[in-house]
């Protein structure tokens, strides 16, 4: 059925209407069946012309008509906010036409009154799943331009626009951060839409305003008053409980797609091509940038470039291969002159101008990144894990999207008693550096689910947390401003951290031969030194550096040369670790 794309955005419902008086006229056709997704598939088929459908991201809720085409990327925050049983379609008494009701919410405000629910047969009945979506946490600016073209938070501003949409409370992981929230309708059973909690989702449906349920009992988050027009639904025998997401907006999804590892970054597959083959020149310029933060120390600065070139790449026996941990320790405290404790509306501004400047630099070239100034306050007051209350899974303060930088400052811990909150929380991060996995409460059990987080931790001695590589700062200046670049070099900053970070690498089998004689080699020698002997746990360590600094020449296969640089860094690490005060753990 042809249609244009200007008509699928603001009339999708006469669209999905045609598609489904097409439909039924096979004979073997089930009503609740009914799947348009493959239409506006072929007429939105890449980035180019989905980027035609507005987007709830960058376009306030009460400036979009409802049952419009929209589109938001999102995370999956609460994949179980119940199942539905709904009219799919009905016959009309007087012509004898089936017709469908899904993707909208206003059945009931026109058509309700021309069948009787209790006559409707089971295939005409239809399920739905209610998906509760955010926008993902730590988004940082650059990329909201990059993807959306603006901040929302500035389009509202610069409309004069008031937020009359209040978000579920506790469901979004940052406490008190401005974001954009969502009840997105997923059609067929929960198992058939394949989303899972945590995941980073982009989603292409029919907007339904908030709901204004008439009904005295009313849930804390739908009591506000609200300018937004919205749906007045009677409850009666048939209706959900839908006042678990009142005054929240509904999609009902059409479509939607997985954004994983390169697919998730804000840059097309041609523009990340194109930068590989500067690598080199673009790695020296970015290590540079990097030791700005850091007082010019460039071996800190080559250790948060490999971070950041981190990933998960697999999982054996429990192991998380490719995972990279690093803390810096010997970090500086620089406390403002106008040294005023955060209020609880801001708990996560770090009070350390050292660290606010790491954060800075490091939001500059990630697309998602959350710092997390750690006190015994905040751990004892704050949930870091994910919990489950009465059926509503509440957020916590890691419940992030995979591909997520999180930078835990420790500069602020001071003396002091750990809550039980606070015990759990520190054991839950541990997890998460250790295991990259993070545990939900659930009333009678715990579920553990993997992680791909790049982890940073700032610490002034030896860190309270476990790690993967440890390495002292030898700053020669301090500063608290980062040096001011050029967008287009930052842009190409960002190019080349995605581009590496996801680019392929191999290990040649005689590479591999020439490495594994090499360890036994320094193993014997230092036998016969008496001397400490490399372990195992060295030589993975060394292998993993080695991926990550070919990946950082633009390189997709190991060579002896890149190897030996990754030692090289690492016997430098090590020497500053001998000759401080640290402890030599990793």
């Amino acid at each position: 059925m042809p249609s244009t794309i200007p008509e699928s955005i603001s009339s999708p419902l006469s669209i999905i209407a045609k598609l489904f008086e097409e439909y039924i006229q096979e004979p073997t056709a089930q009503p609740n069946e009914f799947d348009p997704s493959s239409h506006f598939m072929t007429l939105f088929p890449d980035n180019n012309a989905q980027n035609k459908i507005p987007s709830i991201n960058n376009i306030p809720v009460e400036r979009l008509p409802k049952n419009t085409l929209v589109r938001f990327r999102c995370m999956v925050q609460d994949p179980q906010m119940g199942q539905e049983l709904f009219v799919a379609a009905y016959k009309r008494p007087n012509d004898g036409r089936i017709v469908t009701t899904g993707y909208t919410e206003d059945l009931r405000d026109t058509e309700a009154g021309e069948f009787d629910l209790d006559d409707v047969e089971n295939h005409y009945l239809g399920e739905r799943s209610v998906v509760y979506c955010v926008s993902p946490p730590g988004e940082t600016y650059w990329a909201k331009q990059r993807l959306y073209g603006q901040d929302i938070s500035d389009i509202m501003e610069q409309l004069n626009i008031q937020e009359s949409i209040s978000p579920l409370p506790n469901k979004y992981p940052l406490p008190n951060t401005k974001h954009i929230s969502a009840a997105v309708k997923f059609y067929g059973s929960a198992d058939d839409n394949g989303v899972k909690v945590g995941q980073l989702i982009e989603v292409i449906g029919i907007l339904s305003h908030p709901q204004k349920i008439e009904n005295p009992v009313v849930s804390e988050a739908s009591s506000s008053s609200t300018t937004t027009t919205t749906t007045s639904i009677p409850l009666d025998e048939y209706s959900l409980p839908t006042t678990s997401y009142t005054n929240v907006p509904i999609i009902h999804a059409i479509t939607h797609r997985v954004l994983e590892r390169v697919d998730s970054v804000p840059f097309s597959s041609s523009e990340l091509k194109d930068v590989l083959p500067q690598a080199y020149d673009i790695r020296e310029k970015l290590i540079g940038y990097i030791s700005s933060a850091f007082g010019g120390d460039k071996l800190v600065a080559e250790y948060i470039l490999l971070l950041l070139l981190s990933r998960v790449t697999g999982k054996v026996s429990g192991l998380k291969i490719g995972q990279f941990a690093l803390n810096v320790v010997n970090f500086p405290v620089i406390k403002p002159d106008n040294d005023i404790t955060p209020s609880s509306n801001n708990k996560l501004q770090p009070k350390n101008i050292a660290s606010k400047l790491v954060f800075g630099l490091i939001e500059k070239l990630v697309y998602h990144c959350v710092g997390i100034p750690l006190s015994i306050d905040l751990l004892n007051n704050t949930r870091f894990m994910p919990k489950s209350e009465n059926e509503n899974l509440q957020a916590g303060l890691l419940q992030l999207t995979d591909g997520t930088t999180v930078i835990l400052d420790e500069t602020g811990i001071t003396e002091g008693t750990l809550g039980d909150l606070g015990v759990r929380n520190v054991q839950v991060i541990q997890d998460l550096v250790t295991q990259q996995s993070l545990t939900y409460i659930f009333p009678y059990s715990n579920y553990v689910f993997d992680t791909d987080y790049s982890i940073l931790c700032l610490s002034e001695g030896k860190s309270i947390l476990p790690s993967d590589c440890v390495i002292p700062l030898q700053s020669t200046f301090a500063t608290d401003e980062l040096p001011q670049l050029d967008e287009q070099l930052l842009e190409l900053f960002r190019l080349y951290i995605q581009s590496t970070k996801y680019n392929e690498y191999s290990i040649d089998p005689k590479v591999s031969d020439d490495i594994t004689e090499s360890f036994v080699q320094e193993r014997k020698a230092a036998q016969e030194n008496k001397s400490k002997l490399p372990t195992q746990e060295d030589l993975m360590r060394w292998m993993s550096m080695a991926r990550l600094v070919a990946l950082s020449y633009g390189e997709e296969k190991l060579t002896k040369e890149i190897y030996d640089h990754a030692r090289n860094m690492d016997m430098e690490r090590t020497r500053r670790l001998l000759g401080g005060d640290q402890e030599v753990r990793k």
